[in-house]
């Protein structure tokens, strides 16, 4: 396979800072995020087209009805309606965008880690679900949080070697413009190629 798309925690495209708090928007995109909508989209539809393997993490949510309503903020949304069942096609990963480890940390008792492996992937029930792919985007958000974070985890655990992994810019969500600008530096270090949604959609082709 030549590409792999992972979207991790996609809901956080339905972010946005109002008076310093995080609110989650339901319906249709505002006119600020419009045009990346469009985008997140319109690439999505494309690799699929393409045959690329989609892989798409939510993040798993204490009560059922934060869970519900990452995807129905989607179903909600026009813009989406050509994808909602990529988008529903998915797992749960951690609040920080990541698997659960290999091992159940001390402060965990065995009762709770048992219930964590039923409802979130594991680090090496991730890596069965990665197909082998020469280029691998990354994509969802936030930049600054969950999103650079599993992609740098991509990046030391799972990575092969010769695979090239790109970050599409203009396809991550970000509250924090200076948190952004310092992942974005751990990210370049380990070298994450960060690209625009054009140069993305040709590498799809």
């Amino acid at each position: 396979m030549r590409n792999l798309v992972q979207v991790v925690h996609p809901h956080t495209y339905k972010y946005i800072l109002e008076d310093g708090q995080i609110k989650f928007e339901i319906g249709p995109s505002n006119e600020a995020n419009k045009p990346r909508d469009e985008k997140v989209a319109s690439f999505l539809k494309e690799a699929k087209k393409s045959g690329s393997e989609i892989l798409v993490h939510l993040e798993y949510m204490d009560n059922f009805m934060g869970r519900a309503m990452q995807r129905l903020a989607f179903k909600a949304d026009p813009i989406y309606e050509d994808v909602v069942e990529t988008i529903e096609d998915c797992f749960f990963t951690l609040h920080s965008g990541l698997p659960l480890p290999r091992n159940r940390p001390e402060k965990i008792d065995k009762k709770s880690w048992d219930f964590l492996r039923r409802n979130i992937i594991s680090h090496s029930g991730l890596k069965r679900r990665i197909p082998e792919a020469e280029n691998v985007f990354f994509m969802g958000g936030l930049l600054e949080a969950c999103l650079g974070n599993f992609t740098n985890y991509y990046s030391m655990h799972y990575s092969t070697n010769g695979q090239k992994l790109f970050l599409i810019e203009d396809l991550a969500a970000s509250l924090d413009e200076n948190e952004a600008k310092k992942i974005k530096g751990i990210l370049g270090e380990g070298g994450i190629n960060f690209v625009n949604y054009n140069t993305a959609m040709s590498l799809l082709k």
